[in-house]
């Protein structure tokens, strides 16, 4: 999705994702291509030399740069699934060796580190250690994500989000492939959702966005989410909203400030609604999905892209949260 995207991945190559492996139990396994892969339960849980797969929910679009500009040319209409998305991360003695990602709309990207892909942390700026960043060895794709450990700022166990770009050019830097968001985590039963009470669950938000120009950036922000468990309403906001190139200076933009009131059935666990933002021209619109996570409802991630009524301005990213 234009240069920026391919410098980044120069730029910060001493960067990328990480995930620590904890101790502690998990659930059944079943094993593919020789590997055991265990149902994902909690980060804490996470043994040594193990692989999990951990499933949520996804939103994509399709982009295409424009050659002569390097700048976004066409982007389409977001496409989305609750439940069709999975990470399936394999760890070492205790940092991730590769990630794949399958978005469930017919996206599948894995970085591994075998093959010479970075995965580690974020180390430099005001992120440091709460933003991790994925590339391919080539550039060809990117994958930022936040820090999900237990001992990250946020707190979170069982639950985290990421965004990703891929079918950059490594020659010309350029684009013509895929951007979304996933957020994948253990999912709360039915029976561990609360019937009354109110909670408010804070965290953070993190996508990418495409000015009117077709150029692009990353985003990061804060997110807050006012569940009402009686009348099954999420009211969804972001605020605080910044943009970067390099992830060591930002450009605060509150228009693209997110809000929406999202709604979930009785008996069920996800959630759905419209949401919305300024923009930088006449409004952008769309919808946001998520779940809620953790045996009983302590946490809530998502996805969530919007987009202007006409142009290329769009905004596609994921959240997460505890309260």
């Amino acid at each position: 999705m234009n240069k920026t995207f391919s410098l980044l991945t120069i730029s910060i190559a001493a960067l990328t994702l990480t995930a620590c492996a904890g101790g502690g139990g998990g659930g059944g396994s079943s094993s593919s291509g020789g590997v055991t892969v265990t149902p994902f339960t909690s980060w804490s849980s996470i043994q040594p030399n193990t692989t999990v797969i951990a499933y949520g929910d996804a939103s994509q679009v399709s982009y295409v740069d424009n050659p002569s500009t390097g700048l976004v040319s066409t982007i389409s209409t977001a496409s989305q699934t609750s439940g069709g998305a999975s990470m399936t991360l394999s760890y070492g003695s205790s940092l991730i060796n590769s990630a794949t990602i399958n978005s469930g709309l017919g996206q599948t990207i894995t970085f591994d580190k075998s093959a010479g892909d970075f995965i580690e942390p974020l180390a430099v700026g005001p992120f440091a250690g709460d933003v991790n960043i994925a590339a391919k060895a080539n550039g060809s794709a990117v994958g930022l994500f936040a820090e999900p450990c237990p001992s990250n700022p946020c707190g979170w166990n069982y639950q985290s989000y990421g965004v990703w770009i891929n079918g950059i050019d490594p020659a010309t830097g350029l684009g013509n492939g895929t951007a979304g968001a996933a957020s994948v985590g253990s999912a709360t039963p039915v029976t561990g959702m609360p019937a009354t009470g109110i909670a408010t669950f804070v965290g953070t938000a993190g996508g990418l966005y495409v000015a009117p120009s077709g150029a692009s950036s990353f985003t990061i922000a804060d997110m807050s989410a006012a569940v009402n468990f009686g009348t099954r309403a999420v009211g969804f906001s972001t605020s605080t909203t910044n943009t970067t190139n390099n992830f060591t200076s930002f450009t605060a933009r509150s228009d693209l400030n997110m809000s929406g009131t999202l709604t979930y059935a009785a008996g069920a666990n996800a959630f759905s609604g419209v949401v919305t933002a300024a923009g930088a021209g006449s409004g952008l619109t769309g919808n946001a999905i998520g779940k809620f996570y953790g045996p009983t409802a302590t946490e809530i991630g998502g996805t969530y892209a919007v987009k202007a009524g006409s142009g290329l301005e769009s905004l596609i990213g994921g959240f997460g949260g505890k309260r």
